[in-house]
């Protein structure tokens, strides 16, 4: 097994465990273990392993490997728990949180908001469309005068990929839109306008429509120390392949976002963005489905710490970038000794503390 990611390589092989999540049970799981880490980012973090929820590659299709999620969904292990065949992820300034089989309400900022969802493109990454990028004035909201001509006048593919850090878009698209987007001081990100994110969706009624998530400099700005002191970068970046747009924790800090593999679509609703509070609230987890193109809260049970609907497990680190192409060069083995342990393994973009 040799796993090729931007930022380094995994190499060693592949076995059959049983794999817990919560109290989530999944058997026959084909994952990686990993012999040879090259990977410098993770010296600097702690880490069990990385999972992957994507869509199967093509090589593990021709081999007929499941991924943990596609595995989770052929064995109805969600289902049969009267779950959804959904993940929800939420990123806060310091903690984070991976619900699966539905959504936790208490991650939304307003709780009477609704989702807005994008169908899915293309079966490989979590792939949606992007229809334009616009600037609005930081000193009057929405001000038409401040948009600049469609960046993806036919659309742009986008992945939604909570193992990238930034946001990532094609250099030549970029070199003009950033162009007036730099900043010497953290100060400065007060004058940088309001991004609006148009992408492609769908009404209640199943009609396509557009939808609009809008970013403030306060989102796509990073601040951190440097010798003591305060310095902010805009965390937008060129990317040479031709990939077209990469949506990382960046974007997906400001919105709690569901993945939902039962209708193939992507799911975003604003973050609560005090993550103090959270642990002072109940979980209220949902499953988020539809019916002839109409979105239904499941509200039939009542839920808490001790009784929810859906697997929370809370989760923090940094990102490994974009994974490249996996090659697989070894059958799986189970493991002799029963479950691995956690300083073994090596799951298959997210990984958890």
């Amino acid at each position: 097994m040799a796993i090729q990611y931007l930022s380094g390589k995994v190499e060693g092989i592949m076995a059959t465990e049983s794999i817990g999540l919560g109290d989530l049970i999944i058997p026959h799981q084909v994952i990686g273990v990993a012999r040879e880490v090259n990977i410098p980012l993770l010296d600097e973090v702690i880490w069990d392993g990385i999972l992957g929820l994507a869509y199967p590659n093509k090589n593990l299709r021709k081999q007929n490997i499941k991924p943990l999620f596609d595995n989770i969904i052929s064995q109805n292990l969600l289902k049969n728990r009267g779950e959804a065949n959904q993940f929800a992820y939420y990123l806060g300034h310091d903690i984070g949180s991976i619900t699966f089989g539905g959504a936790d309400m208490k991650f939304k900022n307003d709780i009477n908001e609704e989702f807005k969802w994008a169908p899915i493109t293309e079966k490989n990454y979590w792939t949606i469309t992007l229809l334009d990028i616009k600037k609005y004035s930081p000193f009057k909201k929405n001000n038409p005068d401040m948009v600049e001509d469609a960046l993806c006048p036919n659309g742009c593919k986008s992945i939604v990929d909570t193992g990238t850090y930034l946001i990532y878009g094609p250099s030549d698209q970029l070199q003009t839109f950033l162009s007036d987007m730099t900043i010497k001081n953290c100060e400065d990100k007060y004058k940088l306008p309001n991004l609006g994110f148009m992408f492609k969706g769908f009404t209640k009624e199943g009609k396509d429509t557009a939808f609009e998530l809008i970013l403030t400099p306060d989102d796509y700005v990073l601040e951190f120390e440097v010798d003591g002191k305060n310095d902010c970068v805009v965390g937008i970046g060129s990317d040479n392949e031709d990939s077209g747009w990469t949506l990382g924790q960046v974007f997906l800090k400001a919105y709690y976002t569901v993945f939902d593999r039962e209708n193939e679509t992507i799911g975003f609703v604003k973050s609560n963005p005090n993550p103090h509070e959270l642990a002072k609230k109940p979980s209220s987890i949902q499953n988020l489905h539809s019916q002839n193109g109409l979105f239904l809260n499941n509200n039939a049970a009542k839920m808490n710490e001790n009784n929810n609907i859906g697997t929370s497990i809370n989760s923090m680190g940094n990102p490994l970038g974009n994974t490249g192409g996996n090659i697989w060069d070894s059958q799986p083995q189970t493991l002799p000794n029963g479950p691995i342990k956690a300083e073994e393994s090596t799951f298959l973009g997210n990984y958890f503390k």
